[in-house]
């Protein structure tokens, strides 16, 4: 329900939850939601409980106070406002990243890079010899990990990709693309000529991660293709 604009609010309170859409305040009921365990949400926690183990148990003293001197530079993602992290929140933040590509976790605090523009430029759904092929292209080399999320195939009316999860790493490109087919259909199966495709990528050095780039494309029908290239 849409509350009166007051003080914004965002996060629970009682038994209500309070968040924001297009500028305007609305609430709802808290409810538990139901926790299907599917294998992605699984191997989230084990890694993040893995990440959280090692503050205490991996790390001496010397290499948190580390942690905690960088942690209070910086600021928590925009909510309603931001927060200076703790030491303990970005070694979490870091090496979560970082284990999700398979990279070893980190002992002490990298510096913050600055990073290049984003060489992804498209995103492009064609067939080639009958198959369906996802490909993206980039304009120029690709520096560090630039890591790809999809969401399963949705409809094509709609404007914004829900709840991306991560697909790969970004494959070398081959003039200039890089085929993703393989990985997408094996995470979120193949998507149905007029079903729109979203994909988010983003460059991540040493677990610092940059803003994400959202490309999408709709599935072409097959026989449409086939008749042009007849012509």
């Amino acid at each position: 329900m849409k509350v009166p604009l007051s003080i914004p609010k965002s996060g629970r309170f009682g038994a209500l939850v309070f968040y924001r859409r297009r500028n305007r305040q609305y609430a709802r009921v808290h409810v538990i939601p139901a926790d299907p365990k599917t294998p992605s949400r699984l191997q989230t926690r084990d890694i993040m409980r893995a990440v959280s183990r090692a503050w205490s148990r991996w790390l001496n003293e010397d290499e948190r106070q580390q942690w905690n001197l960088l942690g209070p530079k910086v600021l928590s993602r925009l909510r309603l406002t931001r927060g200076k992290l703790t030491g303990q929140a970005l070694f979490v933040k870091l090496n979560t990243a970082r284990a999700w590509i398979g990279r070893d976790l980190l002992r002490r605090p990298p510096q913050r890079p600055v990073f290049p523009p984003n060489p992804v430029v498209g995103l492009s759904i064609g067939y080639q010899q009958g198959r369906l092929r996802l490909k993206v292209s980039v304009s120029g080399p690709v520096e560090g990990d630039l890591m790809v999320f999809a969401q399963a195939p949705c409809p094509a009316t709609r404007k914004k990709s829900r709840k991306p999860v991560f697909l790969c790493l970004l494959p070398p490109p081959e003039n200039g693309e890089s085929d993703i087919t393989d990985q997408y259909v094996a995470r979120l199966g193949e998507p149905n000529p007029g079903r729109k495709v979203f994909i988010l990528t983003r460059q991540q050095v040493n677990g610092w991660e940059d803003h994400s780039m959202e490309l999408s494309a709709v599935v072409p029908q097959p026989e449409r293709l086939e008749a042009r290239g007849s012509r």
